[in-house]
């Protein structure tokens, strides 16, 4: 007569048994965790990307100068914040991914009468983090230091310096920009805009007609591209219907300054 309980046979089939279901379970639970992962990483690419765009586009629209093909910019003759991707510190525009403008003085700031330059460019997350202060790294993402953080520099530029100074009244902001020193751009800061972007060749264009470097920008297209290394597997978002890639129309261009 068999007596009542389970042999140990019957429990170390039922504890395979349980093995086996927990390790599906695992593995299916592991699967969603991580694919929310980056689902969740990827989102938050969008909408920062989208952020950053958004930003570059409403100070396009209040520009009364946008910087042409061929022009070059040096913001700094030292530091790491404004250095050129390929070293040094000059920055042509249309060979380097580099938007450049100037901006009508804000009444509401604490400049009020002084016109403003503004220039978006990127330097290499990696770079950027072996070279910035603690209290400025971004998080440490090794997998991530070859794609690019977007940075802005403003200056303010002295009060005294106007359109008029360069051409007879009523003269355009492309007066000013004309008679702009190195000097007058520098001194500046730089800021991080957004990090994780793709490296691109077609992030700024400014010109109507790219190949004429006489052709005076009347508007600029933003292109950008969000790129992140995630868990080993590379994510991206970019495109028109992403809200990532707008052509904008400055506003201020033929307003003159009396």
């Amino acid at each position: 007569m068999r007596s009542k309980g389970f042999t140990l046979f019957e429990l170390l089939v039922a504890m395979a048994l349980v093995g086996l279901i927990f390790t599906a379970f695992l593995q299916v639970f592991t699967g969603t965790l991580s694919q929310s992962t980056l689902t969740s990483a990827r989102s938050d690419l969008l909408k920062e990307g989208q952020i950053a765009v958004q930003v570059m586009a409403s100070k396009l629209q209040e520009a009364c100068y946008v910087y042409p093909n061929g022009k070059t910019l040096r913001m700094a003759d030292s530091g790491y914040s404004t250095q050129n991707l390929h070293g040094g510190y000059d920055w042509t525009v249309g060979s380097d991914p580099i938007l450049a403008m100037l901006l009508p003085p804000d009444p509401n700031s604490a400049n009020p009468n002084s016109y403003r330059f503004i220039a978006y460019y990127p330097l290499l997350r990696g770079f950027y983090n072996s070279n910035a202060g603690s209290s400025l790294q971004l998080e440490s993402d090794p997998a991530n230091d070859n794609v690019w953080v977007l940075m802005e520099y403003r200056r303010n530029l002295d009060q005294s310096l106007k359109p008029s100074n360069f051409a007879s009244s009523p003269a355009s902001c492309a007066a000013l920009a004309g008679g702009l020193t190195r000097a007058d751009i520098q001194g500046g800061t730089a800021r991080i805009l957004v990090d994780y972007v793709s490296p691109q060749n077609d992030l700024f264009s400014t010109n109507d007609k790219p190949t004429d470097p006489n052709d005076a920008p009347t508007a600029a297209t933003l292109n950008l591209r969000m790129q992140r290394s995630v868990q080993g597997k590379s994510l991206s978002v970019a495109g028109g219907g992403s809200g990532l890639s707008v052509r904008v129309f400055p506003r201020n261009l033929s307003v003159l300054s009396p």
